[in-house]
């Protein structure tokens, strides 16, 4: 059975289609990785942009500095550092379960300082109710 090619010829043919289907099986490996790594990209710059547009969203809110005295479950009790307060006011700080991502991490004797809607309860100790975040400014640790 004579195909009409030298087999040299065939031979050849035979090796390109080889080659040529490994080529194209690491092409589409190539193509899944750049994909995933494309992906991976986008996926850090929108947490980073999360985070700025948190912090630059906090900082057009009213806050208010004090220091940390007591942490519970849905509050802190802090004495205040406010113009129109006098020094040792104490506010109870409510903690709002759908703003938890935007507070930090808080310990007794730690200075924070609490975004909220402008409202403060005039009771004793002050209440504020409604929080956007709260960030460190001077930790105890």
């Amino acid at each position: 059975m004579q195909s009409g090619h030298p087999p040299d010829v065939l031979h050849l043919c035979i090796s390109d289609i080889r080659v040529r289907k490994g080529y194209r099986e690491e092409e589409k490996s190539l193509k899944k990785w750049t994909s995933f790594i494309l992906i991976l990209i986008i996926a850090l710059n929108l947490a980073g942009c999360s985070n700025r547009n948190v912090n630059r969203n906090l900082q057009n809110k009213p806050d208010i500095t004090g220091t940390v005295l007591e942490v519970q479950d849905n509050s802190i009790l802090l004495e205040i550092n406010k113009e129109g307060y006098p020094d040792g006011t104490r506010c109870k700080v409510s903690l709002n379960e759908k703003n938890r991502d935007n507070y930090a991490e808080v310990s007794v004797g730690d200075e924070v300082v609490v975004y909220y809607d402008g409202k403060i309860a005039e009771s004793d100790p002050l209440q504020i109710n409604t929080v956007y975040g709260i960030t460190l400014k001077n930790s105890v640790d």
